[in-house]
């Protein structure tokens, strides 16, 4: 009956420190996947509030690096798009303001044509 009641608390013991052991592993892998995770939610939520200039250090070639690199080609692809809508909003002043000029000549010519 001893020998039973020596196995029965080294099997709790043995089970308590695997249950131990095995929850700091968990602890560690979980934090593994959530920093990088955390990383990225954090940077797109600066993104979302109208920041374009970051970008995310990926490292590894992981489910979690392949979202980072997405995320850097998302922003720089959003990058180029802002760039080519700048230079087209300057090339539209500039044609309105030619036209804008050619307007104001034309009615000049008129004007003086009436005197």
């Amino acid at each position: 009956m001893k020998q039973l009641d020596n196995v029965l608390r080294d099997s709790a013991i043995h089970l308590v420190l695997s249950l131990l052991v095995l929850g700091v592993i968990l602890f560690a892998l979980i934090g593994k996947i959530l920093g990088p995770l955390n990383r990225i939610s954090e940077n797109m939520a600066i993104v979302a509030q109208g920041d374009l200039t970051r970008d995310f250090h990926v490292q590894g070639n992981d489910e979690v690096a392949r979202l980072g690199h997405s995320f850097n080609t998302m922003l720089h692809n959003f990058r180029q798009l802002m760039g080519q809508t700048c230079k087209v909003a300057r090339q539209l002043i500039d044609s309105s303001k030619s036209l804008n000029m050619l307007w104001w000549l034309k009615m000049s010519r008129h004007f003086f044509e009436l005197v």
